[in-house]
């Protein structure tokens, strides 16, 4: 390690702290150390513009959570007002349209595959279990006994039934 070294900003000699070592560019003088930081700080923003007006750009764009507006929906999270001033009204538009449509596709893709399930259920299960399955029994809680789909009903009991 170094004994002396100049200081980048004042320009004068000082002996870094063993702790820091060659990390230490500046004196231990309070205004090199806050025109050092400063520097950084400058170098720092110039080297991430684009996070930066990204950041400022999506502050602009999203609505402030609040309790009255769900999260999930894309069309209602977004102030389109911000959007408009970042990227016009026929970039805004557009987007919104795209968003309409990606938010319809689920919608229509399982509706179609509930409609093709069905459609192969009633194929292949005989007519009186079409509704319901043997496997899974539906629990009747007024009378506090198991209804199976073939109508026979059994106590429910804790253990095995006794002779």
């Amino acid at each position: 390690m170094a004994t002396f070294r100049p200081c980048r900003v004042c320009g004068g000699w000082f002996k870094p702290n063993r702790r820091v070592g060659n990390r230490q560019h500046v004196c231990d003088d309070p205004e090199c150390q806050k025109e050092w930081h400063r520097r950084a700080c400058a170098k720092w923003r110039k080297r991430s513009k684009d996070d930066l007006q990204a950041a400022r750009v999506a502050r602009q764009v999203l609505k402030a959570p609040g309790a009255e507006q769900p999260a999930l929906d894309p069309l209602v999270a977004i102030d389109w007002r911000g959007v408009r001033k970042v990227v016009g009204l026929n970039v805004m538009v557009t987007v919104r349209e795209i968003l309409k449509l990606l938010r319809r596709v689920p919608r229509e893709t399982s509706s179609a595959q509930a409609q093709s399930l069905n459609a192969i259920t009633a194929k292949v299960l005989p007519r009186g279990l079409r509704e319901t399955s043997i496997e899974q029994p539906i629990c009747n809680h007024a009378a506090r006994a198991r209804v199976l789909p073939s109508g026979r009903r059994d106590e429910i009991a804790s253990g095995p039934g006794r002779p």
